[in-house]
This record gives structure tokens, sequence and C-alpha cells, in this order.
């Protein structure tokens, strides 16, 4: 089902660029920006590529990193790995780097994350070799900041600081004008009245639409099946974008948003190096839950 989503939020980009770095007091909310084509170009921008499924279509991030060997890997998440959808992770990957070109990768180490219990979360990771490496490749590096690397199950909260941050990646959800927001939170509302729901009360606590119920899932089917145009519109945006943010010591992130294609992305330091790679995050609209990723792998192997 999860996967299914992924696909439906994915199937064409939205080409108006408008965001918070361009209009900033029509997105008080939604404060990611679109990456440009000059950035694209730069560090650690250049780096960043889209994991596709069997039909080209973007589902997952990764980031290319130079190792302390001069060989080069692709880092993302575990979850992101079974492009069969067999439920065996680790299956062979194509990525699309910025310059259009197209490379493929096989896995080379795989963190011990359950995913089909949730358990062991500390190992959603994987690293990948890149097979075709005579293309034109540019990467970036793991931060040499040591002090993020707090293995999260033994938390020294002595060192729980936070670090400027940017979360990179390919999340489907377009960057949300105020008056967008406030038109889907209107439909959702008539579809509880129409279906005699009731909005459960942590979302009007929020402020927000949390896609994890009946209801607001049932909302989500309702506009990809009756009003198709809209529903492309708003989660089907594949264009690159960032959020700029914080990132904790133990691994939290905070005010960093994005959604379903962020997985595996990287969240990179001041100077573009790699500092956790994207795992976690809440598919919700609006209010204090919009675009909400609260969790990053932070300690690398």
């Amino acid at each position: 089902m999860k996967r299914l989503l992924t696909f439906l939020l994915l199937l064409v980009p939205n080409v108006v660029l408008a965001d918070a770095c361009t209009n900033p007091n029509e997105y008080t909310i939604d404060k990611r920006c679109y990456v440009t084509e000059e950035q694209k170009k730069e560090k650690p921008y250049v780096s960043v590529v889209g994991i596709m499924d069997n039909e080209d279509v973007i589902y997952c991030t990764g980031t290319v990193i130079l190792e302390q060997n001069d060989e080069l890997s692709i880092y993302t998440a575990k979850h992101c790995t079974d492009v069969n959808q067999d439920n065996v992770y680790g299956d062979n990957l194509r990525f699309i780097t910025q310059n259009g070109d197209i490379i493929t990768g096989r896995y080379k180490k795989i963190g011990d994350y359950d995913v089909s219990l949730n358990e062991y979360v500390t190992g959603d990771w994987a690293i990948y070799s890149i097979d075709n490496i005579q293309k034109n490749i540019l990467s970036t590096n793991i931060t040499n900041n040591k002090r993020i690397y707090i293995k999260i199950p033994l938390i020294n909260y002595s060192y729980n600081r936070t670090y400027d941050a940017r979360l990179i990646g390919y999340g489907a959800l377009k960057i949300m004008s105020d008056q967008e927001i406030k038109e889907i939170k209107q439909k959702y509302i008539n579809y509880l009245q129409k279906n005699n729901l009731k909005q459960p009360k942590y979302e009007i606590e929020e402020d927000g639409i949390m896609f994890i119920h009946e209801a607001s899932i049932g909302f989500l089917k309702y506009l990809l099946e009756q009003e198709t145009n809209y529903y492309k519109s708003i989660f089907a945006d594949k264009i690159l974008k960032v959020s700029y943010c914080k990132i904790a010591s133990t691994g939290g992130l905070q005010d960093c948003r994005g959604w379903g294609g962020n997985s595996g992305g990287g969240v990179f330091d001041d100077e573009g190096n790699m500092m956790g790679i994207v795992t976690r995050g809440g598919a919700g609209i609006g209010g204090n839950v919009h675009a909400r990723i609260g969790g990053a792998i932070n300690y690398l192997k």
C-alpha cells in the first residue's frame, strides 16, 4: 500500500516553481524551496541522485559519497532498496544524477533494519557501489564533525546539540502556499461532512490533516479518483527540493520538511557534507504537522 501511494504521488512533475525562497510572504508554513539549476551544479546538490523503479519513476533519494579510499558509493535508506516489491531488500538499483545520467549500482553493505516489523530502525541504511563508474559522477563527503556520530541506542545527552542543516530530496508533495493549504483543508472538511465523518481531535489540535487513519486516507483516494488533476497538482511533484532546518546530535530533525520520496536522502551541513540519512517522516498537511520529517540515521557505517 505504501509503495502504491508513493507511486501515485510521483506520476507527473509540477511546473510551478513559486516557493518560500521566491515568495516568503505567501509560503509561511511550507518553507521548502525548489533547487535551482545553478544549485544543481554545486555541492551538495550535485551529489544527490533519484532512485528509479522499473517504470522510471523516482521513488526515493540517495547521495553519492567519496569514500576515504577514493571510491564512490551511494548512500540511501534500506527500506528504499526493494525495487521488485518482493520483500527482499538489497536489489540492484538504478539512479539518475543531476545531469540526467542513469547509473546502476549493487549493494555492498546494508543495515539490519527489519522493515516488516519496523524494528532496529538505526539499521535503516544501505550503501551501494556504482557499476558504470566511467560516467562523470560528482560526489560529496561525510561530515568530519564527529560529535554528530552518536549511535542512537547509546545517546550521550551531553552532546545533544543542534546544527544547521539542509535536507535535500525528491519529496513528492509540491511546495504549498498558505492559500493552497487552506484550500485542501477546506476540501477535507467538506469530504468529512458529506460522509458523516468526524475529524480526529489530534488533527484539530495540530491544525492539519494527518494521512494516517481511515478518514484521511479515504479523502486521499477520493481526490485521486474524483479530482485527479487537482490530486496530481499537489501530490505528484518530482522536482528536487531543499528544506533548511536543524539536526540534533542524536539524529532528531527540527523544522525539516519533506514527503514520500525524501527517504534515503541526505541531511547536509553548511559545507555540503552529509550528516545523516533521512528515514522517518509524517504525512501531514497544514499546521504543525505539515510535511514534517522527524528522524535521520546519523550513525553512518
